[in-house]
């Protein structure tokens, strides 16, 4: 037992004294010039520069995205134009919430790298947001091509088009989508939602009735669906789709809310209401 403990101090000093040599590295590193009088000013701006970087990794490492932002930004403010520290610090700040400050950076990212996909949709959802849709469609479409990608983009541009009153060019973007099996759901359930906002029922039931035959276990596809059935009237058919989605999965508190509701009789909206909600 004794070993044991000696062996467990062992490693425990060992790994104290690992963190206090880094963190005497990363100070000496960024140590201001006052502080070291024999090297120049040159020398002392590369190593506050290098003290930052190395401090926001081992802040990163941490997983104390703020603190590594900060750090980020320090070194941003000596050195603008490194492409690698711009991206990494827009990174941390979206990560933290920052959205200030991160949609500053993703202005200068999306100029560096023109499809730059977090930037582009980061910038789309500000235009959207102020109610510049046509602005934002055109971030939406700007970013790089790929599968993942590609699914959220056209989702995003269709929303953008259903609020800048453009329902058809809506229906066009989501038509065009891959139809591979794990997305064609995607495509039906948010073609549904913008058709039943539209004014487009009868397209609505279409979308929705496909997309809960192939997925009537997810629970917003059955809520959407059952919610634009009763919405139209048709509580018989809203019933039926609770039901069959209960049925198969384990009963969500939301389902059975919006069974109960149903089965009293309750007039209940639509899922999505507005091209914002569809958005988020």
């Amino acid at each position: 037992m004794e070993l044991a403990s000696m062996s467990e101090i062992g490693f425990r000093w060992g790994r104290t004294l690992k963190v206090v040599v880094f963190t005497f590295l990363i100070t000496i590193l960024a140590a201001p010039l006052s502080n070291v009088a024999w090297v120049d000013e040159r020398s002392a701006e590369t190593r506050s520069l290098l003290g930052s970087y190395l401090a926001g990794r081992f802040a990163r490492s941490l997983r104390d995205n703020s603190e590594a932002a900060k750090f980020y930004e320090k070194v941003l403010t000596k050195d603008p134009k490194n492409n690698l520290i711009l991206e990494r610090a827009f990174l941390l700040e979206a990560i933290s919430g920052n959205w200030d400050r991160a949609t500053s950076l993703a202005e200068d990212v999306a100029v560096n790298e023109k499809s730059h996909q977090i930037a582009r949709v980061l910038l789309g959802i500000r235009e959207f947001k102020n109610g510049n849709y046509k602005a934002a469609e055109k971030h939406f479409s700007s970013t790089r091509k790929g599968t993942l990608s590609d699914l959220t983009v056209r989702l995003a541009r269709a929303w953008s088009f259903l609020a800048d009153g453009q329902s058809d060019r809506a229906f066009k973007v989501l038509n065009k989508m891959k139809k591979a099996d794990w997305s064609r759901f995607y495509q039906q359930y948010h073609k549904g939602l913008i058709a039943d906002i539209a004014g487009k029922h009868k397209t609505a039931r279409t979308a929705l009735a496909q997309a809960f035959k192939s997925r009537p276990r997810t629970l917003r596809i059955a809520e959407a669906y059952a919610r634009h059935a009763s919405n139209a009237g048709n509580t018989a058919l809203a019933k039926k789709i609770l039901k069959k989605h209960i049925g198969k999965s384990a009963g969500h508190p939301i389902s059975l809310a919006l069974q109960k509701d149903i089965n009293s009789g309750k007039k209940v909206s639509l899922l999505v209401k507005e091209p914002a909600e569809g958005l988020a």
